[in-house]
């Protein structure tokens, strides 16, 4: 069962505001122009949980969209936006859904979702850097 403290993900978010993004991308490997690019573009995600042991993200911005399914009590093997091989692992810690992938050229990249009422944060760090980004979103009805 999709443990209850996370089910609130369960929802459309459309990107309202964001800190220190391009320092993340740029810890993470990302170049110049494609952080340029990211920086400014509005990102709507959808996150579901089709069964038990799935964590469904869809996300859609104006030049790109992609889809990804994580399990929720193993690790996944997948391609990081670098398109090198990674493996990343979700759990619940203080009530919100942990993601920390490891593989990639960037190292340990730990992402927190942080549901309070309709507004999801998600901060995003690539740990050997000590570099965090925080993108703000609202729920969509």
């Amino acid at each position: 069962m999709v443990p209850k403290e996370i089910q609130n993900l369960a929802a459309t978010w459309k990107q309202t505001g964001q800190e220190n993004i391009d320092k993340q991308l740029e810890a993470a490997g990302l170049g110049w122009a494609k952080r340029k690019i990211a920086v400014n573009l509005s990102t709507t995600v959808t996150f579901s949980f089709p069964d038990d042991d799935t964590f469904h993200v869809d996300f859609v911005t104006k030049v790109m969209s992609k889809k990804e399914k994580f399990s929720i009590s193993k690790v996944t093997k997948h391609k990081n936006f670098l398109d090198e091989d990674v493996e990343s692992e979700l759990f619940v810690e203080d009530g919100h859904l942990v993601m920390v992938t490891k593989g990639g050229s960037p190292g340990e990249i730990r992402t927190v979702r942080i549901v309070e009422g309709d507004k999801l944060t998600i901060k995003t760090t690539v740990v050997k850097k000590n570099v965090t980004g925080i993108r703000t979103f609202e729920r969509q009805k």
